[in-house]
């Protein structure tokens, strides 16, 4: 998850519904899918994740610290399907006639048009991947399409050693052809915790950070920095080098540590680039003192002269907030003071 999916997870988990409904709002399509795999009833399916919802709610605390949510999630409303499947079997074997016409004259319209539209999915989104333990068939984990490439079904679990599992691939409306199943062995990146650094630069410093110790992942693992929760364009190193850092750039520095098992985030620095309102060039240009005025963010700047650092008149404004410049000739002035400060 990325920063502001963590940070929503932490608000939901302090009680925050609304923060809940925005991380559980794009899994529903897909929790749907999987449910009307497994009970084949529109109903059904809406019932059982409407009710894996709230048992998400209640038992949000117990989400590792990490963890994906969509896995997590599905794995729950796979779970309350085979309840209702079995709890469905025992209803209808009671009140068939009963059961099967309600079915009917409620839903048949509805699980037309799904049918209908299902069948018009290509045939690789219509597989449903789930593992179970052997032979109590516990369920491990369940997935639908969540693969990067969107396309194949990829769940990852904490495998143990001298257990036997069971993988079920499951068509949707009873879809045919070949499955190809892969697996592998590896172990996940892990940061070892660390508070992040807290450096106050200035502007045109360089800056540079290193991924912190991490645990032995296998495979190697992949990097991407990001600052303030966007990633930074080809910033996928080990380490982040900024030779010359600009007004715009300070803020919070991450780093994203990923394999094929899972990825880890970890807050390397918060920096603050401090910036001077007014600097110099350090020699003449065409004869003439050069003098930039450039306030952070948001502020205007002015700038006054003085012959005696008692009467100051003002020079030009910033009201952009961006770097201008201002010559003066060499000649012009046996001795002259110069300030900038913030306007109005």
């Amino acid at each position: 998850m990325n920063d502001d999916q963590t940070e929503r997870l932490a608000r939901a988990k302090g009680g925050d519904g609304p923060a809940f409904e925005e991380l559980l709002a794009p899994l529903v399509e897909p929790a749907f899918r999987l449910a009307m795999t497994i009970l084949k009833d529109t109903s059904a399916a809406e019932d059982a994740v409407q009710e894996s919802a709230l048992n998400a709610w209640r038992h949000l605390g117990r989400l590792r610290r990490g963890a994906a949510l969509r896995p997590w999630f599905l794995a729950m409303v796979a779970s309350e399907c085979r309840d209702a499947r079995r709890t469905r079997w025992w209803s209808v074997q009671r009140f068939a006639h009963i059961v099967q016409k309600e079915v009917r004259d409620q839903h048949w319209a509805d699980r037309m048009d799904l049918d209908a539209a299902l069948d018009r999915l290509p045939r690789y989104h219509l597989q449903v991947l789930v593992l179970y333990y052997h032979p109590n068939d516990a369920l491990v984990a369940c997935d639908n399409d969540s693969a990067p490439d969107g396309i194949r079904s990829l769940v990852r679990f904490p495998a143990a050693a001298g257990r036997d599992y069971r993988a079920y691939v499951d068509g949707v409306n009873a879809a045919q052809g070949e499955i190809h199943l892969n697996w592998k062995m590896g172990q996940p990146p892990l940061f070892f915790p660390v508070p992040p650094i807290n450096p106050v630069l200035r502007l045109g410093d360089a800056f540079q950070l290193a991924v912190p110790t991490q645990t032995n992942a296998f495979p190697a693992s992949h990097f991407q920095w990001l600052r303030n929760g966007v990633a930074i364009v080809g910033a996928t190193n080990s380490t982040l080098i900024i030779n010359h850092l600009l007004g715009t750039q300070g803020g919070t520095y991450s780093v994203v540590a990923s394999n094929a098992f899972g990825a880890t985030t970890n807050t390397v620095a918060v920096l603050t680039v401090e910036i001077p309102y007014l600097t110099f060039e350090p020699r003449l240009i065409n004869g003439a003192f050069r003098l930039w005025l450039q306030g952070p963010p948001g502020q205007s700047l002015i700038l006054e002269q003085s012959s005696d650092l008692r009467s100051w008149t003002p020079v030009l404004t910033n009201t952009a907030a961006l770097p201008i410049y201002q010559d003066f000739p060499a000649n012009s002035f046996p001795q002259h003071f110069f300030r900038a400060r913030p306007w109005p």
